[in-house]
């Protein structure tokens, strides 16, 4: 199946996700639920967008599932709260001098906790 081979094929993760009835999606949640095994010993960061609180409610009720599934929850993460409020005039979303730093340090964490748990995952079917 080719969603399995994707996700068995990457080393981590970013989910992006907004905020949905205090939590995150039905489709998110489907995507992720479809498979199991594919996801194991992988980080994972969290970019969420919402009102207010930016999607952080879907981001705690993801960590929970993440932790089930044996992914690494990393605490770098970005929240856009109204983000409505950064789109331009053709309804992209502008990234300012902020947000630029905090996707850079989420990705750096990322990519370093990715090759960390590669070799540990080589490790693991080694075994």
């Amino acid at each position: 199946m080719r969603w399995s081979k994707i996700i068995a094929g990457a080393d981590g993760f970013v989910f992006v996700t907004h905020e949905y009835n205090y939590s995150y999606s039905p489709v998110l949640k489907n995507a992720i639920d479809f498979l199991a095994s594919e996801w194991a010993h992988k980080p994972v960061a969290f970019l969420s967008y919402g009102a207010t609180a930016g999607g952080a409610r879907s981001v705690e009720h993801l960590r929970g599932v993440v932790a089930w599934l044996k992914m690494y929850d990393l605490a770098e993460q970005m929240l856009l709260p109204n983000y409505f409020a950064n789109l331009d005039e053709n309804g992209n979303f502008k990234f300012n001098e902020r947000h630029e730093k905090n996707a850079h340090a989420m990705l750096e964490a990322l990519i370093f906790w990715a090759e960390i748990f590669k070799e540990a995952r080589a490790k693991l079917i080694a075994k």
